[in-house]
């Protein structure tokens, strides 16, 4: 079992995101679970990242880092609008819906990791 990794601000109570060239925060309801192999890649990126944000809302305090949180494939919120793809699977692999749910949870998961690595570039040279 691949152990999984978020990435916290201590200061905001905001989990880090990277999408290709996006970087940003978001609430534990959006957050972006990764494989420890990506968080390690990306977490200079958090760091910087939360570094100008501190300088950007003035806080007095130093940014000490984000903190690697342990995640699981159960802490994926599944939002409503994921639904049809959750029910989608259940119908076409003849699974149940809770199983269906991890299917999607960890297509989420090799999905962002290959976006927060490589990008659209990766997408382009692999649609075919």
């Amino acid at each position: 079992m691949t152990i999984l990794y978020r990435m916290k601000n201590p200061h905001t109570n905001q989990y880090f995101c990277k999408s290709a060239d996006i970087i940003n925060e978001a609430p534990l309801k959006y957050l972006l679970v990764y494989i420890e192999e990506t968080a390690q890649k990306i977490i200079h990126d958090a760091n910087v990242m939360g570094k100008l944000l501190f300088d950007h809302l003035r806080y007095k305090k130093d940014f000490k880092g984000y903190i690697l949180e342990e995640a699981s494939l159960d802490s994926i919120q599944i939002l409503e609008e994921w639904r049809p793809y959750v029910e989608r699977i259940a119908r076409i692999d003849h699974i149940s819906i809770p199983e269906a749910q991890k299917v999607f949870r960890q297509e989420l998961v090799d999905y962002w990791d290959k976006w927060a690595m490589y990008g659209s570039l990766y997408w382009k040279r692999n649609a075919n």
